[in-house]
Formats: structure tokens, C-alpha cells, sequence
């Protein structure tokens, strides 16, 4: 009814113009079932797309729908991301093949995925790192979704069940201790590089970055007592 329609519409420009996200499901749905007169109305003010012609089936294979996409976020990220879309696209596409048309992976196939990309690897053989596949599993949920909200999937199988492993990297955790802190402060050269030391040490700071753009806004120095000195 005329209600239901209004609280659509107004989910549409919620969506859209303020949060300035993708449609889900549910609204892609709607939008793809209403009438030609409502639609045209709802592209004029920026809700909707140009209804898009009737598409080949050539246009439905991964090898397609993954270069559109990638077309489409050449304009958003920088190469080196686009770089890794790429990267993450070759390994879906060697697996099902490149000329899969991506409406046929069913949900189960989705769901086996991560562990079929750890096996199959790199093109030099070697296996994947349980890191390296959930940031690729997460570019590829991206690839469906935006397929989704282009029309060209009715289904996201990417979107529930599909998990990854992912393990903490040991050899990454390290506690630095009081002394090994302080063979770090005695071969300090400058105050300069003494002080960052001592913040990303003794405050929590990243000593790449926090240490780095620190100013003295930026620190409650609490009368001079250091037991109390606080970074913002």
C-alpha cells in the first residue's frame, strides 16, 4: 500500500543519500519489481539506476562480472589495492574457471571455498597463509555484493557461512621488558627520538605514528606529575 511504499522510499534515501551505502537484499528486491513510471522517478532524484539492457550470457562469467568490478573501483582506490582485488579475482576465477557464470556457484561451493583457495595457492605452487585467505575470502564478499546490487546475482552465496581461519601470527607478539626497554632508551642519540621511545613505551603510542604527529595539545601533563600524564 501507498504507506509501505513511503516507508520504502524513505529506507532508499536513507540508505543512499545519508549513509551513502549499498541496498540490501531486501530493497534491491523492491526496486527490481516496481513499475517502470516509479522507477524512472526514483532515478531522476538519485535512488535508483538506469534500468540496464537485457544482459548476454557471456556477461554473467566471473572473468566478466570481476573485470567490471574492477572497472568500477578504478576510480575509488589506488592501484595497489586494485592490484590486490586483482589478486584476490585470479584465485576465484583458477578454481571455478573464467568462464563459470558466477549465478551457478551454489552456497555449498561458497562455503568450501576458503579451504579450496589455502590449498591451490599462488601460481608458484606455494599455499596460502590462513591471513592472506580471509583477506581475499573479504574482497571476494565484496565482488557479490556489489553483483548483488547491480542485479547480476539474485543471491549472494558469499554472504553467510562462508569462514575463515585465521591465526594469530606468534612470532608477531612480543612483550618488551623493563630492561630490554631500557637498552632502548640508553641508545637514543637525541631527546627527540629519547621522548617518542618513552611515549610509545610507556603511554601506548605507535612509535610509526602516534609518536610521530604527537603535539603538546595532545598531552595533559598534569601539573608535572608524571604518574598522572595522560596522551588524548
Amino acid at each position: 500500500d501507498a504507506q509501505k511504499m513511503h516507508d520504502m522510499i524513505m529506507s532508499l534515501f536513507a540508505v543512499r543519500v545519508i549513509n551513502d551505502e549499498t541496498y540490501d537484499s531486501k530493497q534491491t528486491l523492491w526496486l527490481k519489481k516496481c513499475d517502470d513510471k516509479l522507477h524512472a522517478r526514483l532515478e531522476k532524484i538519485g535512488l535508483a539506476r538506469e534500468r540496464a539492457a537485457r544482459r548476454s550470457a557471456s556477461d554473467f562469467s566471473l572473468e566478466s562480472v570481476c573485470q567490471d568490478f574492477l572497472t568500477f573501483k578504478e576510480s575509488i582506490v589506488v592501484p595497489k589495492t586494485l592490484a590486490k582485488y586483482r589478486q584476490a579475482f585470479i584465485g576465484l576465477q583458477r578454481h571455478f574457471g573464467k568462464s563459470k557464470d558466477i549465478r551457478d556457484i551454489t552456497p555449498n561451493e561458497a562455503k568450501n571455498f576458503p579451504r579450496k583457495l589455502k590449498k591451490l595457492g599462488n601460481r608458484h605452487g606455494k599455499t596460502y597463509a590462513d591471513s592472506t585467505v580471509a583477506k581475499q575470502i573479504g574482497q571476494i564478499k565484496e565482488l557479490f555484493r556489489w553483483a548483488g546490487s547491480e542485479g547480476i546475482v539474485q543471491v549472494d552465496v558469499f554472504a553467510y557461512g562462508v569462514k575463515c581461519r585465521k591465526k594469530p601470527i606468534e612470532i608477531r607478539n612480543h612483550y618488551v621488558t623493563l630492561e630490554e626497554t631500557q637498552e632502548l632508551f640508553n641508545c637514543q642519540y637525541t631527546l627527540q627520538s629519547l621522548a617518542r621511545i618513552v611515549l610509545a613505551r610507556l603511554m601506548g603510542l605507535r612509535g610509526a605514528s602516534d609518536t610521530l604527529w604527537i603535539r603538546n595539545r595532545d598531552v595533559n601533563f598534569a601539573d608535572g606529575d608524571v604518574n598522572r600524564a595522560t596522551v588524548t
